[in-house]
C-alpha cells in the first residue's frame, strides 16, 4: 500500500495566495458590477415599478431578483432578512447597514420616507442613473481604449532607442504589461464608482476648477428641485419642503447653502431673494437665457427639465478631462516602470 503524498506547507501557502487574488478578482468585478449606472437605473425601476404597484417592503426586494443583475442578490437577500428578523428596526436604518446604496441615494430615500413619496423618489433615482448610464458610455469605453494603449504600446516606445539592448527587457516588460493590465480593473472600478457618487473624493479635488463646479452645481440643483416638487405635490408647507430638500443634498457645502435658502425664508424673505443670498446659483451653469425662468416657479416641471438638461450636457464636457487625467496617470505609472526595468537590469 502506498502512502498518499501530502502537499506541503509551501503548496498550500501558494494556493492559498492565489485564492486570495481570485477573491480579491472577483470581489473587484462585483463592486464594479454594482455600480454600473445601466445596472443601478434597473435596479431602482423595478424597485419603484413594484412598489406603485402595491408590494412593500420587505417582500419587494425578494421579488425583483428574477429581473436585476446577479451582483444584486446577495445584498437585497441579506437586507430582506434583516428586516423580517428585526420588523421593529426602522427601515431607514436596514438600508443605511446595507452595502447596496451609496450616499447620495440613502439621503434620498431617507427624503423619500419622511416625505411619504417613496415610490417617487426610488423613481428619481433611476432617472438620475439613466443620465449618468447614458453620459458615461463614451467614458469607459475611452478609459479602457486609453488604458491599452498606455499599457501595451508605449513601453516599447520608450524602448526603441535602446536599440538591441531593448530585447533584454522583454520578460521585464512582458510582467510590466500584466501588471498594468490587471491594475486597470481596479482603477476603472474607481471610476465608475466615482462616476455615480457626486461626494467622491474626485469630484471635491477638481472642484476647483470650473467645468466640475459647474457641473456639481447643476447635479445639485436638480435634485434640489426634484425633492422640493415632490414636497409641493405632496402638500407639504414650503418652509418644511424646503428643509428637508436641503437635508437630501449629499454634498455638505452644497448642503449648508440650501440651509440658507430654509433659513431665509423662514424669517419671511421672498424664495428668489433667499436663493440669491445663499450663493446656490453662483456655481451654477444653465444652458438657456434666464428670462425663460421668470414666469415659472423653481420646482415646476419645465424649470426641472431646463436644470436637467444643463446638467446632462456639463456631464458629457467632463469626459474628456477625465480621460486626460486618467491619461497622464497611465503615462506617469508606465514611465515609471520602464525606468524602474532599466535600472535593474542595467
Amino acid at each position: 500500500m502506498t502512502k498518499q503524498r501530502l502537499p506541503s506547507a509551501a503548496l498550500l501557502a501558494k494556493l492559498s495566495r492565489i485564492l486570495a487574488k481570485m477573491d480579491l478578482t472577483i470581489m473587484q468585478v462585483n463592486m464594479w458590477a454594482q455600480s454600473l449606472p445601466g445596472n443601478r437605473a434597473l435596479l431602482f425601476a423595478e424597485i419603484a415599478g413594484r412598489l406603485a404597484g402595491g408590494s412593500g417592503f420587505p417582500a419587494v426586494f425578494e421579488e425583483v431578483l428574477d429581473v436585476v443583475p446577479k451582483c444584486y442578490h446577495r445584498g437585497l437577500k441579506a437586507l430582506a432578512n434583516k428586516v423580517k428578523s428585526a420588523p421593529e428596526t426602522a427601515l431607514l436604518t436596514h438600508f443605511e447597514a446595507s452595502d447596496l446604496f451609496v450616499e447620495w441615494e440613502l439621503r434620498f430615500i431617507r427624503f423619500g420616507l419622511a416625505s411619504g413619496r417613496v415610490v417617487e423618489v426610488f423613481a428619481r433615482i433611476c432617472d438620475h442613473h439613466t443620465i449618468l448610464a447614458s453620459t458615461g458610455r463614451s467614458l469607459f469605453f475611452g478609459f479602457w481604449l486609453l488604458w491599452l494603449g498606455v499599457t501595451l504600446l508605449l513601453p516599447f516606445i520608450l524602448l526603441i532607442p535602446g536599440g538591441s539592448a531593448a530585447g533584454d527587457h522583454l520578460s521585464a516588460l512582458g510582467i510590466l504589461h500584466a501588471v498594468l493590465l490587471l491594475l486597470g480593473l481596479p482603477v476603472y472600478t474607481w471610476l465608475v464608482r466615482s462616476w455615480i457618487r457626486p461626494d467622491a473624493r474626485v469630484w471635491r479635488a477638481l472642484n476647483f476648477l470650473p467645468l466640475f463646479r459647474q457641473t456639481q452645481g447643476s447635479r445639485s440643483l436638480y435634485h434640489y428641485l426634484l425633492n422640493l416638487g415632490l414636497c409641493i405635490q405632496a402638500g407639504i408647507q414650503l418652509k418644511r419642503a424646503l428643509s428637508l430638500s436641503a437635508d437630501a443634498e449629499t454634498t455638505a457645502v452644497l448642503r449648508e447653502k440650501y440651509k440658507l435658502v430654509s433659513a431665509d425664508v423662514s424669517l419671511g424673505h421672498p424664495l428668489s431673494i433667499a436663493f440669491q443670498r445663499s450663493g446656490v446659483l453662483q456655481d451654477t451653469l444653465l444652458m438657456v437665457d434666464a428670462s425663460q425662468l421668470k414666469k415659472s416657479k423653481l420646482w415646476e416641471p419645465g424649470v426641472t427639465d431646463i436644470v436637467k438638461a444643463s446638467y446632462s450636457e456639463l456631464l458629457k464636457r467632463t469626459r474628456p478631462a477625465i480621460l486626460a487625467l486618467v491619461a497622464v496617470g497611465g503615462l506617469a505609472i508606465v514611465t515609471a516602470g520602464h525606468y524602474l526595468i532599466y535600472q535593474i537590469l542595467r
